[in-house]
This record gives structure tokens, C-alpha cells and sequence, in this order.
């Protein structure tokens, strides 16, 4: 690695963007590119928005430094002052950052896709009408007293929070015993993540069940 370290240090970056971007690659360059010049601020990447190695993301950070025949090495413009490494950091910052919000905006439509899906079931069956229970009531059993309850209030009885709060304030760990002490939005806000927390441990119950049938 030191001999492939000193071939490349010293190239500027003009040359380093012909050389990068020339055809055939040079393996030995891209290797010390993207595995020793471009690490560190991977790395930052890495760890602070994706909580992984950087190792993770050496597939797409190739993608997208590369797409479009290079498109972003040849907009570099030295003249503007920053150094390519400088410029590179920024421009893939802004990249993870924009897929890490993609991802999460899709995992919460699925999320609620998946929610919407759970409450239909439950609304649709109720134990005494059934000779064998649906998998989302079999998992319904399984959560602790207080999703079931919050369940049981919020989504199969339609009831509001504040309608509930009596039934559910002693299973939450707060300072105040007294939820009619606390403004009434921080209660419904209490609650809400309560129930939210709930259909997401049913969506854990409900595929273990359906694993195991498998």
C-alpha cells in the first residue's frame, strides 16, 4: 500500500480527473482513490449518518462518483477555489444524506402500509365470531397488557386518547401521576407514540407467527 501511496500522492487533481477518468482504468490508481484518498471523509460519512463502516459504502460512493461517464469529477472547477477531496466531500455528503431521507421515507410508507393493513385485519375479525383465530389476532395475545389495551381503546373501539388516558396513565413511566396536571397535547403526544410503539410490536408478533408457519 505504501508503494501505491507515493505513485499517486503527488499527482495534482487535474491530473488525478484525466487519469480517473481515462480508458482503460488503471486499477491501482482507483484502488488507492477510493481506498485511501476518498476514506477519511467516507468514513465521517459512514459513521455519522449511517452508523456503519465504511466499507458499506464503497459500492455507492463508486456509483456515484462514476455515473454518467464521471460527470462529477469533470465539473470539478479548481478555480473556485476548493481542492477536489474538498469538493468530493461535500458533493457525497449531500448524496448520503438525500439516500439516507429516500430510505426512510420509504420505510415509514411501508410501515404504514403495513399498519393500515394490521388495523383492517383487526377491525374485520373479532375471537368470538371466529373458529380459528387469524394470525393478527393470535398475535394481538401476544403483546403486553398495555398494547393490548391501547390497541383494544384506540384502534378496534375508535376512542381518542384523552378517553383513555385514565386506563393507560399507570402503565407509562412519567413524573406526573396526574395526567390532568400536563397540557393536553403533550398527553395525546404521549399516547400517540405509545400506540405507534404498539402496532409496531403487533408487526413483530405477526411475522414471527407467520415465519414460524412456514
Amino acid at each position: 500500500m505504501r508503494c501505491i501511496k507515493s505513485r499517486f500522492t503527488e499527482l495534482d487533481d487535474r491530473e488525478l480527473i484525466a487519469r480517473l477518468t481515462a480508458v482503460p482504468p488503471e486499477e491501482a490508481l482507483h484502488r488507492y482513490f477510493f481506498g485511501t484518498k476518498c476514506r477519511q471523509f467516507l468514513q465521517f460519512i459512514a459513521a455519522s449518518i449511517f452508523e456503519c463502516d465504511a466499507e458499506t459504502l464503497l459500492g455507492e460512493f463508486y456509483d456515484f462518483v462514476s455515473r454518467n461517464d464521471w460527470h462529477l469529477l469533470r465539473s470539478f472547477d479548481a478555480s473556485k477555489g476548493a481542492s477536489l477531496n474538498t469538493y468530493l466531500s461535500r458533493c457525497t455528503i449531500r448524496h448520503f444524506l438525500e439516500l439516507k431521507r429516500k430510505k426512510e421515507k420509504e420505510m415509514t410508507v411501508r410501515h404504514s402500509i403495513e399498519e393500515r393493513s394490521i388495523v383492517e385485519e383487526l377491525n374485520s375479525f373479532t375471537i368470538e365470531q371466529e373458529d380459528e383465530q387469524p394470525n393478527v389476532w393470535r398475535a394481538f395475545e401476544r403483546l403486553n397488557e398495555r398494547d393490548r389495551i391501547i390497541l383494544k381503546a384506540l384502534v378496534l373501539e375508535n376512542r381518542n386518547s384523552i378517553e383513555i388516558a385514565d386506563e393507560i396513565w399507570p402503565y407509562i413511566k412519567s413524573k406526573e401521576s396526574d395526567w390532568r396536571k400536563l397540557p393536553i397535547k403533550r398527553v395525546q403526544d404521549t399516547i400517540a407514540i405509545l400506540k405507534r410503539r404498539a402496532l409496531l410490536s403487533l408487526m413483530i408478533e405477526l411475522k414471527e407467527i407467520e415465519k414460524n408457519e412456514r
